[in-house]
């Protein structure tokens, strides 16, 4: 519910910030901020304030309320950075620790249906989020991902368990539209930042 972002906010960006008109918000207090945490060696921090401070001053450009973006054109790579992915997979005990916690988290049903079937399948977030009710044939228990969905541009094959199908079946369960996790207008598919901020 955004309490990271508001003890990051209130650390790092407020003291240095807090009492600004939003228009006269120069550059170089952006970097000021970001240097705040550089100097306490939380690189991947840095980071992510900067992801903050993009999506919040994009938000305030959308809305007219500045100018100019003093986020605008700072990268991550010129600030913590670039971050080296991570190889994770959760452990025997961490999948039953998923299964008891998952029921009681509040997430909606809809969201702890796409986790499992994320992790029966191995397919990326996004791969899982951009597919469509077409996609999946039945029959043959496989779920196609089309090479635009597919973050090598190839298109690939994935086959269902028994599990990884309940999944399916209980979103199905649920179809408003023709994707598997609709956007609220049903128009698309859910963003990935939807079920990222969610979880």
């Amino acid at each position: 519910k955004g309490e990271e972002i508001k003890r990051a906010f209130e650390k790092d960006v407020f003291p240095v910030i807090g009492s600004k008109p939003i228009g006269e918000v120069t550059r170089q207090d952006i970097k000021t901020i970001l240097e705040r945490p550089l100097r306490r060696k939380v690189k991947r921090m840095a980071n992510r304030l900067l992801s903050d401070l993009k999506q919040f001053f994009g938000y305030a450009d959308d809305e007219e309320l500045i100018t100019q973006d003093p986020t605008r054109r700072l990268i991550k790579e010129r600030v913590g950075g670039k971050e080296k992915s991570r190889q994770r997979f959760l452990s025997q005990k961490e999948l039953e620790l998923l299964a008891q916690l998952l029921p009681t988290s509040g997430l909606k049903e809809e969201s702890q249906y796409l986790i499992w079937l994320l992790l029966a399948t191995g397919c990326r977030v996004n791969e899982i989020l951009r597919a469509c009710w077409a996609d999946v044939d039945w029959e043959n228990r496989v779920l196609h991902i089309p090479a635009e969905h597919s973050k090598n541009t190839v298109k690939h094959d994935v086959y269902l368990s028994d599990f990884a199908l309940r999944q399916l079946l209980v979103l199905k369960e649920t179809k408003t539209s023709d994707w598997i996790v609709p956007n609220r207008s049903g128009t698309g598919p859910v963003t990935r930042q939807v079920l990222t901020k969610q979880v």
